[in-house]
């Protein structure tokens, strides 16, 4: 009971923390430290498992115990409030729920898969399943790298021109330019204003 209210504390400081300090940082970096990070702890701990296991030896046992811990942050340094941050940035506005509810739904099944068959291969196997979350942190690192696209230092509406339709885009902006203006300026305006825009962030990135 003590060992697992310590847990909730330390997940929920370290949780906090930073959440409060990641979105200072670019995106990419943060999901490259996240994930490289859980894959140091995952080696380090299958490694020290397999040899307490052999030698029973406490020292061995407390260093377990140390990549137990350890995970929270280094989980938290990109899989927490950095992701919500991502995914609004990430998705037009048109999708952006839905995006975020099918993340929700792989969330939900992964959180079912680590409660109730981590158990049972940990059961079966011992620590030679933790090799499985080796390999699947490897191949996140490379899904971020490859994949992700950096989205900080820029607006919604900057965001929405990389990611969105340019058709759709100029008939956004049209829609809203009749709201403002009346329709004072052309489908081809906004076309070559969206141009200009596109090519600003190219230099910036």
């Amino acid at each position: 009971m003590t060992d697992t209210i310590l847990g909730s504390c330390w997940d929920l400081v370290n949780g906090v923390t930073l959440a409060l300090v990641v979105k200072r940082f670019r995106r990419r970096t943060m999901y490259l430290v996240c994930t490289c990070s859980l894959l140091v702890v995952y080696v380090g701990w299958t490694i020290t498992q397999q040899q307490f296991l052999v030698t029973q030896k406490a020292a061995l046992g407390n260093l377990v115990l140390f990549w137990i811990f350890l995970y929270s942050p280094c989980y938290n340094t990109g899989y927490n409030a950095l992701t919500y941050t991502f995914l609004v940035e990430l998705f037009p506005f048109a999708q952006r729920a839905r995006g975020i509810a099918i993340f929700q739904f792989f969330g939900r099944g992964a959180g079912f898969f680590n409660t109730f068959v981590n158990p049972i291969g940990l059961d079966n196997i011992g620590w030679k399943y933790l090799i499985t979350y080796c390999c699947w942190i490897a191949f996140e690192i490379c899904v971020v790298y490859f994949l992700f696209p950096e989205t900080s230092g820029r607006t919604l509406e900057e965001l929405a021109f990389l990611f969105e339709d340019h058709a759709l885009a100029d008939k956004a902006t049209a829609a809203t330019d009749k709201q403002l203006h009346g329709g004072s300026i052309t489908m081809n305006e906004i076309a070559d204003k969206n141009e200009a825009v596109q090519v600003e962030n190219k230099q910036v990135a």
